[in-house]
């Protein structure tokens, strides 16, 4: 299983995690740049946020 990708900084692949994340969460309530706003306020917080690849999740359930 390959290690997860850190993000640490905001940029296109925050974006990205935003909006998979409202696809499947309440967080859709909120507008992109307000969502986009809590993941910032994380990363300065100092909060590590991770991007897990579709294929290593399953891999973690099936064991």
């Amino acid at each position: 299983m390959s290690e997860p990708k850190s993000i640490a900084s905001p940029g296109p692949e925050l974006d990205e995690i935003v909006r998979q994340i409202q696809a499947v969460t309440t967080l859709c309530a909120l507008s992109t740049m307000e969502a986009r706003c809590v993941f910032e306020l994380l990363l300065q917080r100092g909060w590590r946020i991770v991007k897990v690849k579709a294929d290593d999740s399953a891999q973690g359930s099936a064991a």
